[in-house]
């Protein structure tokens, strides 16, 4: 997400035999488009990955949110946390719970954008 205002106008080449469902994961994450993003993901691997996506994703979710909730509600000035597009989405994503938390979030505008 960081590396997409040094893009510019430039948009990232998509490798031609890309299938529908990368091609609509990255026109939902250009849109910032995160919860299309954690549907599609939950359609491509129907659940065959449940374990691995615990350990991978809401495992460390869990032990992120401490963390990131007493960074941001600490700072004194705005806070940017960067983390894979896969730890967002969802109702264990870090965006629902930081904001169930009472957490104000801004979605960053990016260059070219």
């Amino acid at each position: 997400m960081g590396c997409r205002s040094e893009l510019g106008s430039r948009q990232p080449r998509i490798v031609q035999n890309s299938t529908r469902d990368e091609l609509s994961s990255y026109r939902a994450w250009v849109a910032g488009d995160f919860e299309e993003i954690d549907r599609i993901s939950a359609i491509h691997t129907q659940n065959k990955f449940a374990p691995i996506k615990h350990a991978v994703v809401t495992a460390r979710n869990c032990l992120w949110l401490p963390t990131v909730r007493e960074l941001v509600q600490s700072a004194t000035e705005p806070t940017l946390v960067l983390v894979g597009v896969a730890h967002l989405g969802g109702s264990d994503g870090l965006l629902s719970q930081l904001a169930a938390g009472g957490l104000g979030l801004t979605p960053l505008e990016l260059l070219g954008g």
